[in-house]
């Protein structure tokens, strides 16, 4: 019998392999025991990017539970015959207005895309729920830094997702990984095929109704103020600049976490159509082959660190987010050293379903 981890798998390596990120091969026959399953458990260590999601930010999580992160359990792995098959980065997207590879200097606001985006959303009836569980599903590449005395590295993670949020506020995310890969996408020697683990937090660590709170909201102006308060750490009031980066991180910690409702995502679109550091990059085809609006924020462009450009990807079909890219163009911690797609993140399922570990 296939199991859920091996569906999950199958379809992570043919949407890396469709996109030209992994090399066709035989694979290598294994004999798997307990003990090596047990041996490659370990803590998830992948760190967000500039502009991705962050555990911690959200709703009445407290110390210990942020802390909580640990698997379970090892779900699967596979063999490879050699190390380091070469697997190139993620390709740039191609975008009709502009090019966030090459920066956004000239790029015109984002008000009349996202407006139109906002209309779209607004018009779709909310999909019938099967029950009170949030269930959201993706794929991506994920960036790792880690330091040591010595040196500095860079991992990219090519990661499928799976999430739910129950009622009480407990949470469980499931992960599978694939290979991990050096920061020009090659498979780095030794290190495991597909290490996958399970996280948990406890009942209580997530506001449940937060996305229910957020749409009952009278005014876009108490929607805004909702979406800031996720960012209190981020020096949100500084400028335009980081007004708008506040907006942007908490729309993809919402769309992390729960299932938005349709009318609540016009209301997120129609406050940012009022960021004018929000560009318009046109449209696209994003990974998984739907066409979407697509909007770019640049980076602090004081940040002596890194330059990055986060996009985001609004269905056109829908009016959701459906997709996150990280433009890294310069980075002097990492090793990147020209324009780089460095995380993606493509939604693939949002519902709501009858109970954790359950899907629609």
């Amino acid at each position: 019998m296939t199991s859920d981890a091996d569906r999950e798998i199958d379809a992570l390596r043919r949407l890396l392999r469709e996109h030209g990120l992994i090399e066709e091969h035989e694979p290598a026959t294994a004999d798997v025991r307990p003990a090596d399953s047990i041996r490659l458990a370990r803590r998830v260590q992948a760190e967000p990017a500039i502009g991705q999601r962050r555990w911690g930010t959200l709703v009445a999580l407290t110390a210990a539970a942020a802390c909580l992160v640990f698997i379970a359990a090892v779900v699967v792995t596979w063999a490879r015959p050699e190390p380091a098959q070469a697997a190139a980065t993620p390709r740039m997207l191609t975008y009709t207005l502009a090019n966030p590879a090459a920066g956004l200097e000239s790029a015109s606001p984002a008000g009349r895309a996202l407006t139109t985006a906002a209309q779209r959303a607004a018009s779709q009836p909310d999909a019938a729920a099967d029950g009170d569980v949030q269930y959201t599903a993706s794929y991506g590449w994920s960036l790792s830094i880690t330091h040591d005395k010595s040196a500095t590295t860079s991992r990219l993670y090519p990661t499928f997702t799976r999430f739910w949020l129950a009622p009480d506020g407990s949470a469980t995310r499931t992960q599978s990984r694939g290979a991990e890969l050096d920061i020009e996408g090659r498979e780095v020697a030794g290190g495991p095929m597909g290490v996958g683990g399970t996280d948990t937090l406890p009942v209580g660590s997530l506001d449940a109704g937060l996305v229910t709170a957020l749409a009952e909201r009278d005014s876009l102006q108490a929607v805004e103020d909702g979406l800031l308060a996720l960012s209190p750490t981020l020096a949100c009031d500084q400028d335009p600049r980081w007004h708008a980066q506040c907006l942007v991180e908490a729309i993809q910690q919402v769309y992390g976490l729960y299932v938005v409702p349709a009318d609540l995502a016009g209301s997120f679109w129609q406050v940012l159509a009022s960021e004018v550091a929000v560009k318009d990059l046109g449209v696209t085809t994003d990974r998984l082959g739907r066409p979407a609006w697509a909007v770019a924020l640049p980076s602090d462009p004081d940040d002596p660190v890194r330059s990055t450009n986060t996009v985001l990807l609004i269905s056109q079909a829908t009016g959701q987010l459906s997709g996150v890219e990280v433009i890294t163009r310069s980075d002097t911690v990492s090793s990147v050293s020209e324009p780089t797609v460095t995380t993606f993140t493509a939604w693939t399922v949002q519902a709501r379903v009858q109970r954790v570990g359950a899907e629609p």
